[in-house]
């Protein structure tokens, strides 16, 4: 079942929320928190929840195109969102930047202000070793919680730190992006490829 957290900061947000319920009675409409939420290695942050995808189901990347993309090339390259599977899986916790279904899928800056306080407590939990940001809004919410500090622009392919924690840009899997060409899934994969890399290099210098 999906968790639930209580937040009216964005009257925007709110008031679309309750236009939700209405339109879509069965779906989650409500702020969509982390999940697999524990101390892991990775965490892969987007950018909201979509209409037909977290906001109904009330699970990041559930539900939708973006989502059924990004979890089956996860599940090609091994990463696990639960704890098991083989030897050689790697686990992760995923969320969003943006915590409730914006219009246009496009948050306001004080929206995305506003839900920064949500994605620090999500880091300051799970503690990853790596950050796989999913889109411009995913990278820029991350360098705001870490102050700035040595700010990079967004660009695919990015793999730079901050501090201990290591971030990689994707362009983020989304249906336009994907049916445009402007993100394959040889693109994509590419990117999990590296993440793996990176875990494989710290295994084998502990």
């Amino acid at each position: 079942m999906a968790s639930k957290l209580e937040c009216i900061d964005c009257k925007r947000l709110v008031m679309l929320r309750k236009e939700n319920t209405v339109k879509f009675p069965t779906y989650h409409n409500n702020p969509v928190v982390a999940h697999g939420l524990r101390k892991t290695g990775l965490l892969i942050l987007g950018l909201a929840p979509g209409l037909h995808g977290a906001n109904a189901t009330g699970l990041p990347f559930n539900g939708d195109y973006a989502g059924k993309f990004l979890n089956q090339c996860l599940e090609e390259k091994g990463f696990r969102l639960s704890e098991g599977g083989s030897s050689t899986s790697i686990g992760y916790c995923i969320t969003n930047v943006v915590k409730c279904f914006p219009p246009s899928n496009r948050p306001l800056q004080s929206e995305i202000n506003n839900c920064i306080k949500y994605l620090k407590k999500e880091i300051l939990f799970v503690q990853p070793k790596i950050v796989l940001c999913l889109g411009v809004v995913a990278h820029d919410g991350l360098m705001k919680v870490l102050k700035g500090k040595n700010f990079i622009k967004f660009r695919h392919g990015n793999l730079f730190k901050v501090g201990q924690l290591l971030i990689v840009d994707s362009y983020h899997p989304s249906k336009l992006n994907i049916l445009t060409g402007r993100l394959s899934r040889e693109m994509f994969s590419t990117i999990l490829t590296r993440i793996r890399k990176e875990f494989e290099k710290g295994i084998r210098s502990e």
